[in-house]
């Protein structure tokens, strides 16, 4: 048997009203902590603290989401950065991973992940959805 099974699947539930407080009392500390340099040209875009919280929220659930399919240790030194979640030209979220996490991937054999936001106030949910290649591949 694999140690990875072909079909993994991660989720995560963000309290907005962390997130809030958090982009309050570290500002853009905050965004550099949690985003990488694309998401954070689309947070600065952004109209209104409420959108940019929804933003934060939602992305941080999608990495965590992405995190757990990825089957990440606190060993993995991985930062919030290296799972980028930005928008195709439908809007909808798509996953970019750099450095460890493009690391992880390749290690489980991970060849498709897809990921699902949603936000329902005062919370953000993410649901992440990765395939693994057979091992006769």
């Amino acid at each position: 048997m694999a140690d990875h099974p072909p079909v993994r699947v991660g989720c995560d539930v963000q309290s907005l009203v962390e997130v809030r407080e958090s982009l309050a009392r570290l500002g853009d500390s905050y965004l550099a902590r949690l985003l990488s340099e694309a998401e954070r040209a689309v947070a600065a875009e952004l109209s209104g603290t409420e959108a940019v919280v929804r933003y934060l929220g939602g992305r941080f659930a999608a990495k965590e989401a992405v995190y757990k399919v990825l089957g990440g240790s606190p060993s993995s030194a991985l930062g919030w950065p290296e799972i980028e979640v930005l928008a195709d030209s439908n809007g909808a979220p798509t996953v970019v991973l750099h450095g460890a996490a493009a690391r992880l991937a390749e290690a489980s054999r991970l060849v498709g992940l897809s990921v699902s936001i949603s936000h329902a106030d005062p919370f953000a949910f993410a649901v992440a959805v990765g395939t693994a290649a057979s091992e006769e591949n």
